[in-house]
């Protein structure tokens, strides 16, 4: 019975550390984030369009987002060249849906492989008096081998 009712109690511990870290984790998604940790598989050796989805819980203005990767060549849309911004606006709500930023990418490997890539992205927290910010984030790039 000791054995079940010490089993009991290490459990409830466990699952009171895990119900007292969630909220935590949340905090950390108050600004913008990458509503995904990666973006669409690509074929070695082929300039290919991807998105980076962002959600966000407080207000974004002026964005603009940057990616990079090792062996990985960016670039971006011609209305904004040499950055990304989300796709209808430079701005996104809290209650706005997930927008997406669009990059081309061509990645340099030989092999199957997965690359971490790094997003940065600049931005202000709106209104009269708004704060300049920046944060990093890393997504994940699947680079299938190219047989052509």
């Amino acid at each position: 019975m000791r054995r079940t009712l010490a089993t009991v109690v290490t459990a409830a511990a466990a699952i009171a550390t895990v119900a007292t870290a969630t909220p935590a984790a949340a905090a950390a998604k108050v600004g913008p984030h990458p509503f995904l940790d990666y973006v669409k598989p690509v074929k070695a050796h082929v300039a290919t369009w991807v998105d980076v989805w962002w959600d966000t819980q407080k207000p974004v203005c002026d964005a603009k987002v940057w990616l990079s990767g090792r062996k990985v060549t960016v670039d971006y849309p011609a209305n904004t060249a040499t950055y990304s911004s989300f796709a209808t606006a430079n701005t996104l709500g809290a209650k706005d849906k997930p927008q997406r930023t669009a990059f081309r990418v061509t990645a340099d490997y030989g092999k199957t492989t997965e690359v971490p890539l790094t997003a940065e992205i600049s931005y202000n927290t709106c209104g009269d008096n708004p704060v300049e910010k920046s944060k990093r984030f890393e997504v994940a790039l699947t680079v299938l081998k190219n047989k052509a």
